[in-house]
């Protein structure tokens, strides 16, 4: 898998292209942070040490009250732009408790050998990934023709990000992994959520994105506790793009 390695550690340009054309999209998040901030309003007022996977434009995180209510957040994305200018624009540049961290390679392909930087101790109480594997997955799409390999590949992806999650999770820790399952079916602009029925029925057809369902995304995990999934909710990307979005949270093992 060295040309998608390759490839992955090179996706920094499209990255952060992406990035800009969303970085004003804070109000059209709101639905969708105000979710995620409900996931992790339970656990973060009780966790010391957390990580944000994919950060990015922070446009899906209230970084005022993570920081009021974490003792310290690192935020994990491979662009440092963006990460710097969301915490102006919520205004937090000066919050001691919040580090970015532009030194982890997300797909969690990289080993030893290949590391572009230091690897965080495994001792986060919360570890979030906030809609980044189907980035991930994305830049598997675009590299690689269409078939079986393609579809394996990407499902190894997808596991080996889990397994980082998985990772950066300190025994008896929180992981929360928020992905985007498939396009909504209701009209862009719309906030009425999907009815959890519906949302059901558009995995069990099919028309989930590969590798992005709940289901698989559980088997990922493997050996952890306490799985839960959330019900799902939609996210108004842009004007134009609407997503249908759940997350799955689990416990570590304290035995690791």
């Amino acid at each position: 898998m060295t040309r998608l390695e390759t490839e992955l550690q090179r996706r920094s340009q499209a990255h952060r292209a992406a990035n800009r054309s969303t970085r004003e999209n804070w109000r059209s998040f709101t639905r969708h942070r105000n979710r995620v901030m409900e996931l992790l309003g339970d656990e973060s007022r009780r966790q010391g040490k957390v990580a944000i996977l994919g950060a990015g434009n922070c446009n899906d995180l209230d970084l005022v009250q993570l920081a009021s209510e974490c003792g310290e957040i690192h935020l994990f994305d491979l662009d440092r732009e963006a990460m710097e200018g969301a915490l102006l624009r919520q205004g937090v540049p000066e919050r001691p408790n919040i580090h970015l961290r532009d030194d982890l390679d997300l797909s969690g392909l990289s080993d030893s050998e290949h590391a572009t930087g230091p690897d965080p101790a495994a001792d986060f109480d919360l570890v979030v990934s906030t809609c980044v594997v189907s980035q991930l997955l994305e830049t598997v799409s675009r590299v690689l023709p269409p078939g079986l390999h393609r579809d394996r590949i990407m499902l190894q992806v997808r596991d080996a990000h889990v397994r980082l999650m998985t990772g950066l999770t300190a025994p008896g820790g929180t992981g929360i992994v928020v992905t985007d399952v498939a396009e909504a079916d209701s009209n862009p602009g719309s906030s009425a959520p999907p009815e959890p029925a519906s949302a059901r029925e558009t995995v069990r057809k099919g028309r989930h994105f590969l590798g992005l369902d709940t289901k698989g995304i559980r088997q990922a995990l493997g050996a952890v506790r306490n799985l839960k999934e959330s019900e799902p909710w939609t996210w108004q990307l842009d004007p134009v793009r609407r997503y249908l979005v759940q997350a799955v949270r689990f416990t570590k093992s304290a035995g690791g």
